[in-house]
């Protein structure tokens, strides 16, 4: 079954069938709280395994059969409740449905401070259930992860508006456990 696992502004999982969220009213209404709102979303297939990762630079495998399925509007669960191994205040920035095999790839990693990081999908071939995906400076915190596209560049923008593209192959590949 095709899946869409969401994550919440107020710190809820949901896992919704595709054709539930595709079906779904989206529009921002008054009665919906800004808590609920979905902040990302991540296609997977039903018989992956969930790889979240975290604004303090973990990864957390979460078996799907642990997020009860609902509906678009129904709150969902806590990622507290189905995330084992995180601590106070740690919540996820992406996620990806991983099968029985590695993806081919790269992952590059975003932080707050503007370091930027490509390690090869297969780093995160590990037995435990939460494990370090990127050391990060003290202060420093994890804001994005995206699988690295072939033909794409990278886009910077400052917080006074300066902009910057640049190209991805000038970032080496580091260790999972590399600062970037």
């Amino acid at each position: 079954d095709d899946l869409v696992i969401g994550f919440t502004e107020g710190g809820m999982v949901k896992k919704m069938t595709e054709k539930n969220y595709k079906a779904s009213d989206k529009k921002v209404k008054d009665s919906v709280a800004a808590s609920d709102y979905l902040k990302f979303t991540a296609n997977v297939k039903s018989d992956c395994m969930l790889y979240a990762f975290t604004n303090f630079g973990n990864c957390v495998k979460i078996k799907l059969d642990t997020i009860k399925e609902c509906r678009f509007r129904e709150k969902g669960v806590k990622f507290t409740e189905v995330a084992q191994g995180i601590i106070k205040n740690e919540y996820p920035v992406a996620f990806f449905g991983v099968g029985e095999t590695m993806p081919e790839g790269s992952l590059l990693f975003y932080t707050a401070d503007g370091i930027i990081k490509k390690t090869a999908w297969s780093e995160y071939q590990v037995n435990k259930t939460c494990f370090p995906a990127i050391k990060l400076k003290d202060g420093d915190t994890l804001i994005g992860v995206e699988e690295d596209k072939a033909d794409t560049t990278i886009a910077f923008v400052t917080e006074n508006g300066l902009c910057l593209n640049a190209y991805k192959d000038e970032i080496p590949e580091q260790g999972r456990t590399a600062g970037g």
